[in-house]
């Protein structure tokens, strides 16, 4: 389990406002550093962890980094909209 800092979002989002791949180009060119954290089914939890607009680390449940990542992505093509994305920067 990754340990990250108690902090308040900068952004709030619904997953199905966002294209995971838009949104990863959209951080890579602001160099974004810091975290996302994705809310699935009300209590599954997933982070992405980025620095200098490049992700640098992932987990979703039981799943670590590729893994973690590409099911992340999963979950954000099916557009579901009560799923959440936090951004901490």
């Amino acid at each position: 389990m990754m340990e990250l800092p108690i902090k308040s979002p900068s952004k709030i989002s619904y997953a199905d406002e966002i294209v995971f791949k838009d949104l990863l180009n959209e951080l890579s060119k602001t160099d974004f550093t810091g975290f996302l954290r994705f809310t699935h089914n009300d209590s599954e939890e997933g982070y992405i962890l980025f620095e200098a607009g490049q992700p640098i680390a992932a987990s979703f449940e039981d799943y670590l980094q590729n893994e973690a990542f590409d099911k992340i992505e999963d979950i954000f093509s099916k557009q579901i909209s009560d799923d959440i994305v936090e951004f901490f920067d």
